[in-house]
């Protein structure tokens, strides 16, 4: 488990970009393949198991569990900033690369996940931009609040 950032500050000034969570439609068309192909995954080891479920309650739990899963995904990529001293820039920068960021090599101050770029959001980076003395940090709820 990772621990978060020694300073608190980054957290406690978060505030909502954007209310969708997809970046573009390509992020929506990823959401929609990784549901169904989930959905599938549950719907056919409920069958193999059928003998276990009893009845329509258990099929709608299923249902209910599935939906609520998705929920979280989808309010876990809202798109937030949040601000930190500029000293702890070094610190943030640090704690994205042990999170599987690397520096995007076509913008500065930018940063990407690692992996194939098929299973990857595009709305999955983080922006580092500079206000003074302050750090202004951009990226998805569930990341920018573990920093």
């Amino acid at each position: 488990m990772l621990k978060p950032l020694k300073s608190p500050r980054l957290t406690r000034n978060l505030h909502i970009d954007s209310w969708s969570p997809f970046f573009n439609f390509r992020d929506f068309g990823v959401w929609l393949l990784t549901t169904v192909i989930c959905a599938a995954g549950i719907y056919f080891g409920a069958r193999v198991f059928s003998d276990l479920l009893d009845g329509p309650a258990s099929w709608r739990g299923l249902f209910i569990g599935g939906c609520i899963g998705v929920l979280g995904m989808l309010v876990a990529n809202l798109r937030v900033t949040g601000l930190a001293d500029w000293n702890d820039r070094s610190e943030i920068i640090d704690a994205l690369i042990l999170r599987g960021y690397q520096p995007d090599p076509e913008e500065t101050d930018r940063y990407r996940p690692v992996g194939p770029k098929w299973l990857l959001y595009d709305g999955n980076f983080v922006i580092l931009q500079g206000e003074g003395d302050q750090l202004q940090v951009s990226g998805p709820l569930f990341l920018i609040r573990r920093l």
